[in-house]
């Protein structure tokens, strides 16, 4: 199999190969947003799915039944009814849950791990976590959609991950050959990712994803200030928002920064500070971060000078200092490189 390109930082990314005949017999640890859609699309795509194993009686018993076949699987709140001879195991947990269930795993009775995929979807940790498993032979791997998951689905209709970017990751080739063709039963693309790179990779998603919902949070409680409700606020932000995107899928996020900072409007800006300060003074450090960052994407796109940068940065610097009340030299120009 040919490598996709690699990134700077050892990244590779690339469709996944071609949709595999094989047909893993599955189960699923963790029945909430993540787990419910993976399962039920692992489910629809072909593989058979044997058991459920949730804290939340009733969530796994609603995704067994949801992914019935001939047979309902089990649906248990104890990893002891996990099924012996189980091809492939999710492991759709919190973070901070997994050493225990690993722990809890290696303990079972009866279980040889050989050649079993153990897979979890933490997008910040990698498959070191399972480490234990690997040492009695299982093939391990972590596995991450590039998406958000609001809500717990309740039917398969209508749910899909197709183009999605799935975060993949192992040191074991077979466990990689597998998760790729996993990836490709869901119709989406496969992003290698080094172990010591995970963190960054889905700091990247916070950043996209969370925080952007900040933001527009953010934006409606402003808005707020005209006596707009948030769901009246998101209309009228709403077309805004989806033009910016279209600018930067067409010219990418560089050029497709508009505003006062784009143009070098200090007065603007400094008018905005002054309307925090006065009504909203705990936004000011959010703003000035924000501006900042923003100072540095327009002197990369070449429609402010390095010295238009340096005023703003040095009006943005004074705001903050005056802010959290001590002195405070302002951060250095960002020029092409910095």
């Amino acid at each position: 199999m040919t490598p996709p390109p690699a990134g700077p930082d050892g990244a590779a990314i690339g469709a996944a190969p071609r949709r595999s005949s094989r047909r893993l017999r599955l189960a699923t640890v963790g029945a909430g947003r993540l787990g419910g859609t993976m399962t039920r699309l692992l489910h629809r795509a072909g593989h058979p799915v044997a058991a459920v194993i949730s804290r939340d009686r009733r969530a796994a018993e609603t995704l067994a039944k949801a992914v019935a076949t001939m047979m309902t699987p089990v649906a248990s709140t104890e990893l002891i009814d996990l099924p012996i001879g189980v091809e492939a195991l999710l492991l759709a947990v919190p973070d901070d849950a997994l050493p225990g269930i690993v722990a809890q795993l290696i303990a079972l009775p009866g279980r040889d791990w050989t050649d079993c995929l153990v897979f979890h979807s933490s997008g910040a940790r990698d498959s070191s976590l399972l480490a234990p498993l690997a040492e009695r032979g299982a093939l391990t791997m972590s596995l991450h959609p590039m998406a958000s998951f609001a809500s717990v689905p309740t039917t398969t209709a209508g749910l899909s991950l197709v183009g999605t970017t799935f975060g993949l990751e192992s040191a074991d080739p077979d466990a990689l050959a597998l998760g790729e063709k996993l990836v490709h039963d869901l119709g989406g693309r496969v992003l290698h990712v080094p172990a010591h790179a995970k963190p960054l990779y889905h700091l990247a998603g916070v950043v996209a994803s969370n925080y952007l919902v900040t933001l527009l949070h953010l934006a409606t409680e402003l808005l707020a200030g005209l006596g707009l409700r948030q769901t009246e606020a998101l209309k009228v932000v709403r077309p805004l928002i989806e033009g910016t995107l279209a600018n930067i899928q067409a010219f990418g996020p560089t050029a497709a920064l508009t505003g006062p900072i784009a143009r070098g409007d200090n007065a603007t800006v400094e008018l905005h500070l002054t309307e925090l300060q006065r009504q909203m003074p705990h936004l000011v450090p959010l703003y000035g971060a924000l501006a900042m960052e923003t100072v540095r994407v327009a002197v990369r796109k070449g429609t402010l000078s390095t010295e238009a940068a340096g005023g703003l940065l040095d009006l943005l610097a004074g705001a903050l200092a005056r802010e959290a009340g001590v002195e405070r030299d302002p951060p250095p120009v960002a020029g092409s490189g910095a």
